[in-house]
Parts: structure tokens; C-alpha cells; sequence
């Protein structure tokens, strides 16, 4: 009887270790998330002729634009669809303009 006590005490003990290291790391991760404060901010003026960066609008939805990626496996090209996202093509063709890596 004394032994079944014994292994009881050791399973609830370390179950109650377990649950501890749970729950801290559960908090640890809550308090890295970021808080509605830290977001950035949402006052940066935005026109229809600049984009979210601050770059100019320098596309023509009209036209198609494509990015080719070069590996040693092969080129991949990606089709940018400038007519359903102007914002994002303008900044992904302007930092390609200006050779960003």
C-alpha cells in the first residue's frame, strides 16, 4: 500500500511540475505578443499616386510585369497582377528598380 502512496505523490508531483512549465511559458509568450500600442502607426498619410512605403506610383496597371528569380535549379518566373494589387507590385517592381536584396 505504501508504494502505490509512493507512486501516486511522484505522478502528481510531476504532473504539477509539467502543468507549471506550461502555463509559465504560456505567459511568457502572451507577454512578447505585441500590445495594440506597439502596432505601427495608422496616421501615415496614403494617396492614390504613392504607395503604403512612401514610393511614388510608377506602374501602369495596364501592362503585365514579371519577376524571374535565377537558381542553380532553374528560373522561376512570378507573375505580378498589377491590376488586382497596384500597391504591392509598385513596391516589389520599385525596390527591384533600386537592385533591393
Amino acid at each position: 500500500m505504501r508504494r502505490e502512496a509512493l507512486i501516486l505523490l511522484f505522478i502528481v508531483a510531476f504532473a504539477g511540475i509539467v502543468y507549471f512549465i506550461i502555463t509559465s511559458s504560456e505567459t511568457k509568450l502572451q507577454n512578447s505578443m505585441p500590445k495594440s500600442s506597439d502596432q505601427l502607426p495608422t496616421n501615415i498619410p496614403v494617396s492614390p499616386t504613392t504607395s503604403v512605403t512612401g514610393q511614388p506610383m510608377t506602374i501602369n496597371t495596364s501592362k503585365k510585369y514579371t519577376a524571374t528569380i535565377r537558381t542553380n535549379m532553374g528560373d522561376i518566373v512570378i507573375a505580378l497582377k498589377a491590376k488586382e494589387t497596384p500597391k504591392t507590385v509598385n513596391n516589389f517592381v520599385g525596390l527591384a528598380r533600386k537592385k533591393f536584396l
